[in-house]
């Protein structure tokens, strides 16, 4: 794709349009942060069990207090229940942020686990999705010393808990994939760039759960700041 480079700001719009054979509702995100129940331990030893929204930290107040703070599990777990839209399409869980570890289980099947307390992470949840029953989401984190996991010191807080928000992404059987490290999963790289033109190269990556080959139409659009088609193409 070539196009004119200007001092305004593009916006890139990805798009895929059709999918003949199959039903395409396009792509739903939906919060997924309130009515979570969490059971952990005070810096006393106490147990704790609460309700919580997240964003959520359960030792911000020990540690601005400057006291030695609680490090070790805590497990959060919400029950939902599965939208009848959802029924044919695929359901994915995208966390912004968990400290230090975290281990991911959907109605007793694990998802997943994850290393790294500030990176996002997804994963898929369709299989194990109960449409006849309530479902129960259970997140298993730990903020101890990790050695397999960096920084190890620092002079920050180590806080335990999901920390940034939660979404639900809701996609056809075949999408743009948001597992790839819980990206968006397209990639642009710019070459060639001048005040008079620019090559950019668009990679996304798709994603098929359809279990059978498909014809996709699939666009790919820049748009200057005021809204206007810099350069488009269809595959």
């Amino acid at each position: 794709m070539k196009s004119c480079l200007t001092s305004v700001i593009l916006t890139l719009a990805i798009l895929l349009l059709s999918v003949p054979g199959l039903d395409a509702q396009g792509r739903e995100e939906i919060p997924f942060n309130d009515e979570w129940n969490f059971q952990g331990q005070s810096v006393s030893g106490l147990p704790v069990d609460q309700s919580v929204s997240l964003p959520h930290s359960w030792n911000t107040l020990d540690a601005q207090k400057g006291i030695q703070y609680y490090r070790g599990t805590g497990k959060y777990v919400k029950r939902f229940d599965a939208v009848r839209s959802w029924s044919g399409r695929r359901v994915f869980i995208r966390f912004e942020g968990v400290n230090i570890t975290a281990k991911v289980v959907l109605n007793g099947h694990d998802i997943g686990e994850h290393k790294g307390g500030y990176a996002a992470f997804s994963f898929e949840l369709t299989d194990h999705l109960l449409f006849d029953q309530e479902n129960s989401l259970e997140v298993t984190v730990n903020n101890e010393a990790n050695l397999e996991v960096i920084p190890l010191v620092g002079d920050f807080n180590n806080y335990g808990g999901i920390y940034r928000p939660i979404n639900l992404i809701v996609t056809d059987p075949v999408c743009i994939s948001p597992l790839d490290y819980a990206s968006p999963g397209i990639y642009l790289k710019q070459g060639n760039v001048s005040r008079e033109s620019a090559d950019l190269e668009v990679v996304s990556k798709l994603s098929n759960s359809s279990g059978k080959d498909v014809d996709i139409v699939y666009r790919t659009s820049v748009f200057d700041a005021s809204g206007e088609v810099i350069e488009s193409q269809q595959s």
